[in-house]
């Protein structure tokens, strides 16, 4: 088995741990130097809370990189587990002078009655910054900007994964319409059906005709209850062709034409206008954000790539008419599990290979250790 950083990323987040320490260990026997894996590793023990074997590895990987603020954060989480507490603010207050942004350091320190660093003292280690980076809802491509800046191999990866991946398009109408024409038709032909039934039918029904025979069929009718019946027929028939008849039936005609006429107007105004929505939807993939502007007023959604969690693409039985299928987002905003479900980007096979981008980008940036708060 060749394990890959990737690939154990991906059990670590679906808490597959055993299987992700089986790969771990492997890849740090082959590269011993890798201060990405020894860290993932550590991570892994610290979940199945082998607190040693997790010190050993956080150890490891700060030592390759001084600028690992997650491994001292974690060291300090194991002092805490051991009742070092004087410790464990040291390593609390390191993981915060190597990122002074770290949310979890300093809401530790907070819990312990210390106060953090300011951020005009912190400086970055591995990833100098002329300002310090606010990563909970970074703007103007502010970590893709620090990724540029960071000469790590996973980074410059996931720089070029990024690039790769951008786009600005508009969703296809095919998806969208196809279903919403099926609705106006099926609630056209619904309203047709009752007007119909209420309003036009009882104009133009007519008395039934029955015959002699048929209305004394079981009977033997006198010759008398025989020219009687036939009488009547013959007034029933008449009537079917009287001036009043047929312009109940010429209005009854017309109404039918015409709503079947204005149906068809509705029925293209409606299809008109939701494609006219349609096209002021916007799906932009740009330095490590996905950008969705939906909507009469184009409300903008930004969604930034680290903070997803998992990538799928599900198909329904419409999306399958038309070769289309849902590109399903699940990613976190405020400590909310959030989901975004992308229909029209692209069609069934292009859709598969964007959620294997994805996966592998995001795989990758969650394993970046300066990315703040949201590894794992």
């Amino acid at each position: 088995m060749n394990a890959t950083l990737p690939y154990a990323h991906e059990l670590i987040q679906q808490g597959r741990f055993d299987e992700a320490v089986v790969a771990l260990e492997e890849i740090v026997s082959n590269s011993p130097q890798s201060s990405e894996a020894r860290y993932a590793l550590g991570y892994v023990y610290f979940q199945k809370k082998r607190w040693t074997d997790a010190s050993m590895e956080f150890e490891e990987s700060l030592a390759l990189d001084h600028g690992n603020a997650n491994s001292a954060f974690y060291l300090g989480e194991i002092a805490l587990q051991g009742g070092h507490t004087a410790t464990a603010q040291e390593y609390f207050q390191q993981s915060l002078e190597i990122n002074p942004q770290h949310q979890s350091a300093s809401e530790r320190l907070a819990s312990l009655g210390v106060r953090g660093i300011s951020s005009r003292q912190a400086t970055y280690a591995t990833v100098p910054s002329s300002s310090p980076l606010k990563m909970e809802h970074s703007e103007g491509g502010a970590v893709f900007e620090t990724l540029l800046s960071d000469p790590s191999e996973t980074a410059q990866r996931a720089v070029k994964l990024i690039r790769e991946l951008d786009m600005d398009k508009r969703p296809r109408m095919a998806p969208y319409l196809f279903p919403k024409f099926l609705d106006f038709l099926i609630a056209f032909t619904a309203l047709y059906v009752a007007a119909y039934v209420t309003v036009i039918a009882p104009r133009t029904t007519s008395l039934p005709l029955m015959t002699a025979e048929q209305r004394y069929k079981t009977t033997q009718p006198t010759a008398a209850q025989i020219e009687s019946s036939i009488r009547e027929n013959d007034e029933i028939t008449a009537s079917q062709f009287s001036p009043q008849r047929q312009s109940n039936n010429l209005w009854a005609e017309r109404m039918e034409i015409r709503a079947l006429g204005f149906g068809a107007v509705l029925l293209c105004c409606l299809l008109l206008f939701n494609a006219w929505l349609v096209s002021r939807r916007r799906f932009t993939f740009d330095e490590g954000r996905l950008v969705i502007l939906t909507g009469f007023i184009r409300n903008r959604q930004t969604i930034e790539l680290y903070r997803v969690v998992g990538v799928s693409v599900k198909e329904t039985l419409l999306t399958k008419l038309t070769g289309d299928a849902y590109l399903i987002i699940e990613h976190k905003d405020d400590n909310k599990q959030q989901y975004e479900h992308l229909l029209g980007l692209a069609k069934y096979d292009r859709l598969v290979e964007i959620q294997d981008q994805l996966r592998n980008l995001v795989g990758m940036l969650r394993s970046i250790p300066w990315i703040k708060g949201i590894i794992y």
